[in-house]
């Protein structure tokens, strides 16, 4: 057996005297160099005892004043109105669509006489965890949390829920945590667009994803449901022809003022695309309308057509960039709704201590000009034969 971290024997003697009620809640306990100083290990340890206690929300801490026992972490939500909810967003997450989930979000607590504050963090699994741990120990009412990447940070997250705060996902879900998640109905959407192909006569189709799957939720579910619906029409999804854990460098900007920004990958993609047009692919499901453009934008750059070569869906109705002069057929997301059911979540679990659960959000196939209908040419072919 591993023998315990030395601060682990701090953070119990710390509990053990705020649980005994020797110390009570405003008492004062002793600095970081006396607890090393009593257990005789380095000031490094002892701050990180200090550190993890103030995550259970046992303590406060006050710079220059010292560490002080916290009140019950439950005390802080028993008032239910003027709560605090804090929504954390990556950098660059901007755009309609964001304003949306905001709103949404706000609309809720406002009807409950509550708040939403919005912290933005760089977009590093780090500076997600930093934001996370210093709401957790400011005892925030509750956190909806648009996760960097779904394959990041998840111990953090439940951690921070098991210690008492509120937590919900918006956007993204975390695969075996338990912690609630208001999402897009993701594979809904890659089956609607991937159907939607099949009745226009494609047969031969890709699924192209700027992120890794393994990273994203969202993109996973979507790729799922584009083979769902290869399965369910009994078209092979030829796997070598997907592009499902490529990480682009900046995957997730949001809105494109300028695809020229994203040349840097340009290489890459453009080789693939013509991998794929001598494979006979002619459509292209991406998992979001970012990427779509993108690759629209770089088949007109090497003399592909759109939607005469390849077809191309997107996913999230973004606005249509300048360098591409059409509407992407894609899949739209409801971000208001996203928004006000992940405050209401949090509400739920404040209130009712709900089980966690996972909340699908019905998406809209919105038509756009980027499919081709090829049942036309099969028709022609059948009569001249």
């Amino acid at each position: 057996m591993r023998p315990k971290p030395l601060y682990s024997q701090i953070v119990k003697f710390v509990k053990e005297k705020i649980h005994s009620g020797a110390w009570a809640a405003g008492d004062k306990i002793p600095s970081e160099k006396e607890l090393a100083e009593m257990f005789n290990v380095s000031s490094i340890t002892s701050k990180r005892a200090l550190r993890e206690l103030q995550v259970m929300k046992l303590i406060d801490s006050k710079k220059g004043v010292g560490s002080f026992v916290a009140e019950t972490p439950r005390d802080v939500r028993d008032n239910k109105t003027n709560l605090v909810v804090s929504l954390v967003m990556p950098r660059g997450t901007t755009g309609v669509e964001v304003v949306d989930m905001i709103s949404g979000a706000s609309d809720f607590l406002q009807s409950k006489d509550c708040f939403l504050s919005l912290h933005i963090v760089s977009c590093n699994a780090e500076a997600e965890r930093e934001t996370l741990l210093d709401l957790a120990r400011k005892r925030t009412g509750g956190i909806i949390l648009a996760p960097y990447m779904s394959s990041a940070n998840s111990a953090v997250v439940a951690t921070i829920k098991m210690n008492g705060t509120p937590v919900v996902t918006v956007g993204q879900s975390y695969e075996g945590i338990p912690v609630s998640s208001v999402v897009s109905d993701n594979f809904g959407g890659g089956f609607i667009s991937t159907e939607h192909l099949i009745k226009n006569g494609h047969k031969n189709i890709a699924f192209l994803s700027n992120v890794p799957i393994a990273d994203s939720s969202s993109a996973r579910e979507r790729y799922l449901g584009f083979s769902a619906a290869l399965q369910k029409y009994g078209i092979k999804n030829e796997f070598e022809n997907n592009l499902l854990d490529t990480l682009c460098e900046e995957q997730w900007a949001s809105e494109i003022k300028s695809i020229k920004d994203h040349e840097k990958q340009s290489d890459f993609y453009i080789k693939f695309l013509k991998k794929l047009k001598a494979k006979n692919v002619t459509a292209l499901v991406c998992s979001c309308d970012f990427f779509a453009y993108l690759l629209i934008y770089l088949c007109k750059k090497i003399g592909y057509s759109v939607p005469g070569d390849f077809s191309v869906t997107g996913f999230d109705k973004m606005d249509i960039p300048y360098e591409v002069a059409m509407p992407v057929t894609t899949i739209e997301q409801d971000f208001y709704s996203l928004g006000y059911k992940s405050a209401e979540e949090v509400w739920n679990i404040i209130n009712t201590d709900a089980a966690s659960r996972i909340i699908a959000v019905p998406v809209r196939f919105i038509d756009g000009e980027t499919v081709k209908d090829l049942t036309c040419n099969e028709e022609k072919l059948r009569k001249l034969s």
